[in-house]
């Protein structure tokens, strides 16, 4: 291809980034889903017409593609895309992603979410504000409540943005520009896309998933790229984790709330913010010390959900709840954030500043750190209440089958 038509394609990918991305739907099996999807679309707000995409990847019923067909899209332009082979969740994706060649920018949403009003001006804006920023991978719509590695609450610090940044990429609801799916795509076809999930910074029970598995990849891809997602304070999507691919039965653990009234987006770069976490959800040690001013001096290791294998990280110190015998400082388990018991040094012995050489990792069959933090996030049940959640999920088993 010749220099000046290259250019011209470059240019016209340019002009499509900073106008109005399309909507691309991922659809399988399951056309209820699809409905309360579509219907969550209808009552968003748009500025201009947008194009609705719903691929729809091959099953044994023609349940949804009956339901994209009959959907009524008077936003702009619908397109139906019903693949002839079934491509499976990762090769369905990655062709999603890779219809930014054809629209520039792109909103993906697998048929499980459901949107907030405002899903669609929060991405557009958050699109062109990060457009040029090499450290962002892409955009969630999703926000978590949850660290999905320790299965116990996560709240980002606030500052005077909307947005925090988490080396973990989103599958809730996300956003992609061409340069941004182009970025990994172009790893993901080199000989640095292999087997080796080994990495430190990959946690363990990511590096465990299929490789069948999108997101495992991504996930890799934006560690050893040093790149991260940028995530709302207030989500924008939320999911019903309906039994499929994901889940062999449905959840309510990952519903989260909604955006439900207009606001003003205000933006921070990458290098600006104070709210940075790493792929365990631990806040950067550099953003840590902006307001723990005593640990400025300490070269450590964040471990506040007390997940991190320790021993194996190349780090003098470590900021753990691991249960420690020796140690430089410590502090109490009562504010929350939980980071907020360092910044305001809480009198206690529940979080430590700890030399690695003093660090002695324990193989409890019973963990004391899993049980501190589960009654510091929620209210112990008592045994009569444990018993009732016994039997109830021997019913849901049972009704299950």
């Amino acid at each position: 291809m010749d220099y000046v038509k290259q250019n011209r394609i470059n240019f016209h990918r340019a002009i499509m980034v900073k106008s109005s991305p399309a909507i691309i739907v991922a659809a399988y099996n399951r056309p209820s889903s699809l409905i309360r999807l579509l219907s969550s679309l209808l009552k968003a707000v748009y500025e201009s017409d947008v194009t609705l995409v719903i691929s729809i990847d091959k099953s044994d019923s023609e349940d949804v593609f009956e339901v994209a067909n009959k959907f009524e899209w008077n936003n702009g332009k619908k397109v139906i895309i019903k693949h002839n082979e079934n491509l499976g969740l990762k090769k369905h994706i990655l062709s999603c992603g890779n219809l930014t060649r054809e629209y520039g920018s792109i909103i993906l949403l697998e048929d499980d979410l459901y949107v907030s009003p405002f899903f669609y001006v929060y991405a557009s804006n958050a699109l062109q504000f990060y457009d040029t920023d090499v450290n962002i991978a892409g955009i969630s719509l999703y926000s978590h409540a949850l660290n999905v590695h320790a299965k116990l609450p996560f709240t980002p610090l606030q500052d005077d943005s909307s947005v925090f940044f988490l080396q973990l990429p989103a599958s809730w609801g996300q956003a992609w520009n061409y340069k941004q799916w182009n970025f990994f795509m172009q790893w993901f076809d080199s000989p640095l896309n292999d087997e080796n999930y080994k990495s430190i910074a990959i946690p363990v029970n990511i590096a465990k998933w299929p490789s069948t598995s999108w997101l495992k990849i991504f996930t890799k891809y934006i560690i050893e790229n040093n790149k991260y997602f940028v995530y709302p304070t207030i989500s924008l999507t939320t999911n019903f984790a309906d039994s499929g691919v994901h889940f062999n039965r449905k959840f309510s653990y990952v519903q989260v709330v909604l955006q439900s009234i207009a606001i003003n987006y205000e933006f921070k770069t990458f290098n600006d913010s104070s709210c940075v976490y790493d792929s365990y959800f631990e806040l950067l040690p550099s953003k840590l010390k902006i307001k723990a001013i005593s640990l400025s001096n300490y070269d450590f290791e964040v471990d506040l959900y007390g997940y991190k294998p320790l021993l194996e990280i190349d780090k003098p110190y470590f900021l753990t709840t691991q249960d420690c015998q020796i140690f430089e400082k410590s502090y109490g388990l009562d504010f929350k954030p939980i980071e907020f018991n360092v910044f305001e040094e809480n009198m206690g012995k529940d979080i430590f500043l700890v030399k690695k050489n003093d660090f002695k990792e324990k193989k409890e069959f019973f963990s004391l750190t899993k049980s501190m933090l589960f009654e510091y996030y929620y209210r112990m049940p008592v045994i009569g209440e444990l018993l009732n959640l016994f039997i109830l999920k021997i019913k849901q088993n049972i009704f299950n089958k």
